[in-house]
């Protein structure tokens, strides 16, 4: 069942052409992975994929990368600060990796981990959701919207909710919050309840 989730996962969340509907579904190939095959866990939370075409999966254990064959693990062990639950991935065109987790923002370059200070010093917070907007990284966070700036997060837009999760559009920028969403364009916010 787990690898059918996963299954699933990657069929929503990569770009793929239509079956032909003419064909049996048993004459398509598919190949699953799981934590027998290196998966550090089931649970998949976030994916993205790097300029230089790698898979990033992060689990509630951990992170791995993906090279189309096999999968490298990233833990507690290659940087403290991963800690559980790796919320949300973002890979940026400068070879950097985003990690949004139940403990902060991570960067990780050139090979190595960087912890992003939170906005209130020795007070840890999820970063859940991540964007690139307008050149900048946009992290959800506790206060609402923050970005990183000289190894710190810091808040660029105030919402009565954490920031669950972000989407840009024409019209403005969009954060998911709990039952409710929040539409920011202009310097104003509008919040909008989620049916019942």
């Amino acid at each position: 069942m787990a690898r059918l989730w996963l299954l699933l996962l990657l069929a929503v969340s990569l770009p793929v052409a239509a079956l032909d509907t003419g064909k049996p579904f048993r004459d398509y190939v598919t190949d699953t992975w799981g934590v027998d095959q290196g998966l550090p866990q089931i649970s998949v939370l976030a994916i993205t994929q790097d300029p230089a075409g790698y898979l990033w999966f992060g689990t509630q254990t951990g992170l791995a990368r993906f090279d189309g064959v096999r999968f490298v693990r990233y833990t507690q062990r290659d940087a403290p600060e991963l800690g559980n639950n790796i919320l949300a991935l973002l890979a940026d065109d400068d070879d950097r990796l985003w990690i949004g987790t139940a403990q902060g923002l991570l960067l990780l370059e050139d090979q190595r981990f960087h912890a992003i200070a939170p906005t209130v010093a020795d007070h840890p917070a999820p970063a859940s959701a991540l964007l690139k907007l307008d050149g900048r990284i946009l992290a959800g966070c506790a206060e609402g919207i923050c970005t990183p700036r000289e190894g710190k997060l810091q808040r660029v837009q105030a919402l009565p909710d954490p920031a669950l999760s972000l989407l840009a559009r024409g019209d403005g920028l969009w954060a998911g919050g709990q039952g409710r969403v929040f539409h920011i364009a202009g310097g104003k916010v509008r919040t909008l309840p989620l049916p019942a």
